[in-house]
């Protein structure tokens, strides 16, 4: 898949009749679940860390904990698939309710006058 600048991906939003302000939506919507991903995988080691420190746990707990927050970070990571998913009743993947297409992203694409 080619590599686009941002000004190439708001020309194309755009060029499909999208609104920008959907665009920034997104990105602040991914932004949100990126945060949460960075504190689901850093939160479990510092708690792992301390307890062996100050409760002395061992292995088994720990790998317990681990495998724990694990599930809860990978269910973080597809939750906006499931949320597209619910809204259009599971009708099409989200692949095909993309505004952006695979033929839209070939060297046809509109380009910017500057």
């Amino acid at each position: 898949m080619p590599k686009l600048s941002m000004s190439e991906v708001i020309a194309l939003w755009q060029w499909k009749g999208l609104p920008l302000t959907k665009l920034l939506e997104l990105a602040e919507e991914f932004e949100k679940n990126m945060r949460i991903n960075f504190i689901s995988s850093i939160a479990p080691n510092v708690l792992l860390v301390g307890g062996t420190f100050v409760f002395g746990w061992g292995l088994v707990t720990s790998i317990i904990i681990q495998q724990t927050t694990s599930v809860i970070a990978m269910y973080n990571s597809i939750r906006p698939l499931l949320q597209n998913n619910e809204e259009n009743n599971f009708n099409s993947s989200p692949l095909e309710q993309s505004p952006l297409k695979k033929e839209d992203l070939n060297d046809s694409r509109p380009q910017l006058a500057l």
